[in-house]
C-alpha cells in the first residue's frame, strides 16, 4: 500500500515525532510512505533517511497514486482533499485545546473523511461533543513510541540523582518549580526542547532517573524505564503509577486532568513516590 501522510511542520514537536514513528512503522511492514508538508524542517531529513518522500508543494502529490491519506492538520487536510478527492482519508486528531491546537481540530466542512483517530478520550469526546461527529467514526489510537530506538539503555538508581524537564514552552513558573526542587533535593536537571532543541531525546531520557514532561515526553520516558512526572505548562497530574496511569492517559498525559498548580514542595513530595 502507498500511504500519503501530512503534517504542518515537520520540526522536534508531538506532531512531528509522531509522524516520524508512524511512517517508520509501516515502513517496516513494506509499504510506501510519501509526507507532505509546508515546512519540512529537520524532521524531513531523517524521513528521507528512512527512504520516505517529502514533498513541501502540494502540486508534487496531485499525480501520485495512494491508497489512504493519513491526514495530521485540518489546513493541509483541506489542501490534499481539494486535489486528490478520490482518495480515502482517516484524519488524526492529537488535541482539544482552541485556540492552541486550532490545527488540530477536524475540516469544518465535509470533505468525506472515512474515520477520524484521536489520541485518547478526551479528544474523542471533543470530535463528537465540540465537533458533531459520530461516534462510530472515531477510534481512539494512543500515541506510540519506536520501542526498538527508545528503550532502557542503563539501569536508574537506587535513589534518584538526575531529572531530564522536557518542553517545548518552558513557562517561567513552572521551570521555576522544577529547578526550585530539584535544588532543594540536590538533583542535577536538565533542560532539553524549546531551550536545547535535540533529535536524540532518547539518549538524554536514558541519562536521567526521572522524566518531567507531557505527551509523547511522558511515554518515551516511561518506554526508557525511567520515572516520568506529568507536569509542564497545562498544570501537572503527577508521579505516574500503576494505579493512575489508566485515568492520566485519558488526557494523553497532558496534564489536564488533575490539572495541579504545584509549587516547589508540591513537587519535592512527587518526587519522593520515586521507586
Amino acid at each position: 500500500m502507498r500511504f500519503l501522510i501530512t503534517c504542518y511542520r515537520l520540526d522536534l514537536t508531538g506532531s512531528s515525532t509522531y509522524t516520524f514513528t508512524l511512517a517508520s512503522e509501516l515502513i517496516k511492514k513494506a509499504h510506501e510512505v510519501h509526507v507532505f508538508s509546508p515546512f519540512p524542517e529537520i524532521m524531513a531529513k531523517k524521513l528521507r533517511e528512512k527512504g520516505v518522500k517529502v514533498y513541501e508543494n502540494l502540486e508534487e502529490v496531485a499525480d501520485e497514486k495512494y491508497t489512504c491519506i493519513i491526514a495530521q492538520h485540518n489546513i493541509l487536510a483541506l489542501m490534499v482533499r481539494s486535489i486528490r478527492p478520490d482518495v480515502p482519508m482517516v484524519f488524526v486528531s492529537h488535541g482539544v485545546l482552541f485556540p492552541q491546537a486550532f490545527l488540530e481540530q477536524p475540516p469544518s466542512i465535509d470533505i468525506n473523511i472515512q474515520k477520524y483517530i484521536a489520541a485518547s478520550e478526551e479528544v474523542k469526546n471533543n470530535l463528537v461533543v465540540s465537533h458533531h461527529i459520530s461516534p462510530n467514526k472515531v477510534e481512539i489510537v494512543r500515541n506510540f513510541v519506536d520501542a526498538s530506538r527508545v528503550c532502557p539503555q542503563r539501569e536508574i538508581n537506587e535513589t534518584p540523582k538526575v531529572v531530564l524537564f522536557i518542553s517545548n514552552r518552558v513557562a517561567s513558573k513552572v521551570y521555576r518549580t522544577i529547578k526550585g526542587a530539584c535544588k532543594k533535593l540536590k538533583l542535577k536537571l536538565i533542560l532539553i526542547g524549546k531551550v536545547k532543541s535535540v533529535q536524540n531525546v532518547e539518549d538524554y531520557t536514558n541519562k536521567a532517573d526521572i522524566v518531567i514532561s507531557l505527551g509523547r515526553g511522558i511515554l518515551e520516558g516511561m518506554a526508557c524505564g525511567r520515572a516520568a512526572i506529568v507536569y509542564d505548562y497545562q498544570g501537572g497530574d503527577g508521579m505516574i503509577t500503576e494505579d493512575n496511569i489508566t485515568e492520566i492517559r485519558k488526557h494523553n498525559f497532558s496534564g489536564r486532568r488533575f490539572k495541579k498548580d504545584y509549587d516547589v514542595m508540591d513537587l519535592i513530595q512527587e518526587i519522593k513516590k520515586y521507586k
